[in-house]
């Protein structure tokens, strides 16, 4: 029996057993191959030919992963499954990013190995306080958010105090200003009302929780995980959460 793959010959001795041959395809080269088999016949069977087109595919693979939901400081994970396609094996890496952006908190991912055709999974562990953040996780960029305001640290979101602190802040930035710029008389005045303030403060929002600045905000994110095959660039495969802080 003859094979002929895309004009190609690829053998012409293909042997026979009890009627029929078993002839093994691969190609490194993607898209449709006909394959045509001959057989020419003896005093047994008589000659026949038939063709078929095959499809060479790609490797790649493909990423699904869990919702999260996770109290604001506390951590949470996510199942991530690497499902390999085609035959594709290697080493994944991972890029973790969410809209808007996570302040005060980080994802780790490690890399994950496919040496065979089942599924692969690996765990995203989210991280709501940046002070649990190890060093190896993905951070975001934290921006204005990480700044913190050097009168008003502890905040107090209920609305008279909250009225209250900025009422008592802008007291204490005129008491200075004075204090410097005023004759004396008016100075010492500028200096008793900053210091006011600076005593009388800490007692008027001791009542109200404070709020820690390295603290996750509470809300819905969209996560989206980027799996890159680390010795090509172009096998690649994204998928997205929904990350729930309460």
């Amino acid at each position: 029996m003859t094979i002929v793959v895309d004009g190609t010959t690829e053998t012409s001795s293909l042997a026979l057993s009890n009627g029929s041959a078993t002839y093994n395809f691969s190609s490194t080269t993607l898209g449709a191959h006909t394959i045509t088999a001959t057989y020419s016949g003896d005093s047994i069977y008589a000659s026949s030919r038939g063709s078929l087109t095959v499809t060479s595919a790609s490797k790649s693979f493909t990423l699904s992963a869990n919702n999260v939901t996770v109290a604001s400081g506390n951590t949470g994970t996510s199942k991530v499954t690497i499902n390999p396609k085609n035959g594709y094996t290697g080493t994944i890496s991972f890029t973790v990013s969410s809209s808007p952006s996570l302040s005060h908190g980080c994802f780790s991912l490690p890399n994950a190995a496919v040496t065979g055709s089942a599924a692969v999974t690996a765990t995203l562990t989210i991280y709501t306080s940046s002070s649990a953040c190890p060093s190896h996780s993905l951070r975001e960029n934290r921006g204005a958010n990480s700044r913190m305001s050097l009168l008003l640290a502890t905040t107090c979101h209920n609305g008279p105090l909250a009225r209250l602190q900025k009422t008592l802040g802008c007291i204490a930035l005129a008491g200075l200003l004075l204090a410097r710029l005023s004759p004396r008389r008016s100075r010492k005045l500028g200096m008793f009302a900053a210091s006011f303030v600076f005593v009388i403060y800490p007692l008027w929002t001791s009542g109200c929780g404070s709020v820690s600045p390295s603290t996750a905000e509470r809300g819905t994110y969209t996560v989206t995980i980027t799996g890159t095959d680390t010795s090509s660039s172009s096998l690649s495969s994204s998928t997205t959460i929904i990350l729930m802080i309460d």
